[in-house]
């Protein structure tokens, strides 16, 4: 993927980040706080500049999938 996975910083990992902006295609460093009291569970022990596995489970899980019909990797 070209974006939307960390590249920021010294170390980089092929996770996904939790916040992407559409017109950057960046993860911003302090994100507005929208619609963050429904959408953040515990808001202050996250961090919403980053990336949390347990809520992006479903994503990944269509990702294999349509990875398995299109047959890529």
């Amino acid at each position: 993927m070209t974006y939307g996975t960390d590249r920021y910083g010294a170390r980089h990992a092929p996770i996904l980040v939790s916040i992407l902006d559409i017109e950057s295609r960046e993860c911003p460093a302090n994100p507005l706080p929208l619609d963050q009291q429904w959408r953040a569970q515990r808001p202050m022990r996250r961090n919403l500049a980053g990336a949390n596995m347990l809520m992006d489970m479903s994503t990944l899980k269509t990702m294999c999938h349509l990875s398995e019909v299109t047959g890529g990797n």
